[in-house]
């Protein structure tokens, strides 16, 4: 079990660390989904990632929930003002608001998968 929860925490690590990547770098080599980049693709791409990264996040600290919805918003926040200092990058609320409800989705997702899990498998 501890591998496991190993391996979790350096998923949600790597998962982190790509959404910096894409979140930091300059609009022509951020990663898309489809070469056809309208709005509601990328605010589909930006709640698909953070609703990634909450789930994972929230099952890789089991233990913290609190901390780990105040750390989600945190990321959020700060990635969100981190590119001000990036050219051709533009901050906006809508994109904080977008993030924000796909990490709380995932996290409260992952207690409902966590639930399943442990009454199908009987475990506790």
């Amino acid at each position: 079990m501890r591998a496991a929860r190993i391996l979790l925490r350096l998923a949600t690590l790597g998962w982190l660390a790509f959404i910096v990547f894409a979140t930091l770098s300059r609009l022509s080599s951020r990663p898309t989904l489809v070469n056809t980049d309208t709005e509601l693709i990328t605010a589909f791409e930006r709640f698909c990632a953070y609703a990634v990264l909450g789930f994972l996040f929230r099952l890789s600290v089991p233990d913290r929930p609190r901390l780990v919805a105040i750390s989600i918003l945190g990321i959020i926040v700060g990635l969100e003002f981190a590119q001000f200092v990036v050219p051709d990058r533009d901050p906006r609320l809508i994109d904080t608001l977008e993030k924000a409800l796909g990490g709380w989705v995932g996290f409260f997702v992952s207690f409902l998968a966590e639930k399943v899990f442990r009454r199908v498998f009987r475990l506790g």
